[in-house]
């Protein structure tokens, strides 16, 4: 078993340029950049990881910027369309905690994977992830600070 799985692997060859173009083009219109496991992908063509990345950045050079503002639009109405439903969810009292969960987990997923596309088509700024850092000290004097000025007031 382990030798034709070997076999396999060795009759894969690598794809053309334009070849893997062609078909990360077509995955990218029908199931959408956030949806392609990169991973899977570079290992299934026989590439690197980055060489997928490459390839997406030159499709997205290529496409029209008309094309790029009509698929906006139509997230936009979808992403839209998923917070009211999210919203119906957690607002109706008889839905459990796990699915008012789930609806949240769908709704954040929705719009992770609806920045994503404004930030790789740049319709939106790609903005640096900020790291939250509580220093306790900071803390406990804003604590005491507060503490004091009650007790002077």
């Amino acid at each position: 078993m382990k030798t034709q799985q070997k076999t396999d692997k060795k009759k894969k060859k690598k794809l053309s340029a334009e070849e893997r173009r062609r078909r990360l083009k077509k995955l990218m219109q029908s199931i959408g950049w956030g949806n392609i496991h990169i991973g899977n992908l570079a290992k299934e063509w026989g590439v690197h990881r980055s060489v997928i990345y490459d390839d997406r950045d030159a499709l997205l050079k290529a496409f029209k910027k008309e094309d790029i503002e009509h698929i906006s639009f139509k997230l936009g109405i979808n992403y839209e369309k998923a917070i009211e439903e999210a919203q119906k969810i957690l607002s109706n009292p008889e839905n459990s905690p796990i699915i008012k969960l789930k609806a949240i987990q769908a709704l954040n997923d929705t719009q992770d994977k609806y920045t994503r596309f404004l930030e790789a088509y740049g319709r939106k700024e790609k903005v640096a992830e900020k790291i939250e850092y509580e220093d306790p000290a900071a803390k406990l004097y804003e604590k005491l600070f507060k503490d004091k000025q009650k007790s002077s007031e």
